[in-house]
């Protein structure tokens, strides 16, 4: 693609949705080398003031191009399509998705290995009322219909997280295709699962580390943080390995929307021309 003709905007948005596949997108295009990847994986730039974005490229940010903000959260603000339509007017979009019960029963381990709702398991979760809105996160077409207000249908992908499954070397081809890269054969770490399952040592210590990252990442203290979420030690006193098999979920169990949900995936995934 062309590089934006000012320095100091972002090309590319990975809006998530979050546990989707967005890490090894991150790993991936790191390891290429021929991207503009920031040093922290989130640096939620358009959450500054348009005055400090600037600065804030800068100091995440080399000179390469494409420039990606993978910043999942984007997906679920409502204010971002239209901050990124006036950032940059030829910004391209990638919406990463999975099968949303899936997606949901991620989400929520996620939750856990961060301290939170430790005591209950997912279904107890989304009988009390799913306070963090997962199955919500998980309405695909609601996000992609809130993108499509204001950035052109060319400029939008939808990645399913079956295909990086099923077909690493597909993906991959799907992905720079879009960004308007080189294609290249994916090397045998690649192939790899970037995030293996893990748990939280200590539920308090784990809720801690979250918020001390969320000041840090407001005060926009953006290196320091990239330096704690990539220290193998902080990570070893924060959480353990977890072996356990993600336990299968009976549908029957789940809400109703959700499962209207899990049933229109293939649709959606169709009406918007995601490969499979």
């Amino acid at each position: 693609m062309n590089a934006s003709p000012d320095a100091s905007t972002i090309d590319i948005f990975f809006i998530g949705v979050g546990k989707c596949g967005t890490s090894w997108i991150y790993k991936y295009l790191s390891r290429r080398g021929d991207v503009g990847v920031p040093s922290i994986k989130e640096p939620y730039i358009l959450n500054h003031p348009p005055e400090k974005y600037a600065e804030k490229i800068a100091e995440v940010y080399d000179e390469r191009r494409p420039r990606c903000d993978f910043s999942n959260v984007y997906y679920w603000d409502k204010t971002i399509p239209e901050k990124i339509a006036r950032h940059n007017p030829n910004a391209k979009i990638v919406l990463t998705v999975r099968k949303p019960s899936k997606r949901v029963s991620s989400h929520f381990a996620f939750l856990q290995r961060n301290g939170e709702y430790t005591g209950m398991d997912l279904v107890e979760y989304l009988n009390s009322g799913d306070p963090d809105e997962l199955v919500g996160r998980s309405d695909y077409q609601d996000i992609l219909i809130r993108y499509s207000k204001h950035v052109p249908a060319e400029n939008i992908v939808v990645l399913p997280l079956e295909l990086l499954s099923t077909d690493v070397q597909r993906y991959a081809d799907t992905l720079t295709e879009f960004l308007g890269i080189e294609r290249r054969e994916v090397a045998a770490e690649d192939t790899e699962k970037v995030l293996g399952r893990s748990k939280a040592r200590s539920p308090l210590l784990s809720r801690t580390g979250k918020r001390v990252a969320e000041q840090l990442r407001g005060a926009g203290h953006l290196k320091v943080l990239s330096q704690l979420k990539e220290s193998e030690a902080v990570r070893k006193v924060l959480f353990s390995t977890d072996d356990q098999p993600t336990a299968s979920l009976d549908s029957a169990l789940l809400p109703a929307h959700l499962r209207s949900l899990d049933d229109q995936y293939p649709a959606f995934l169709e009406k918007a021309g995601a490969a499979l």
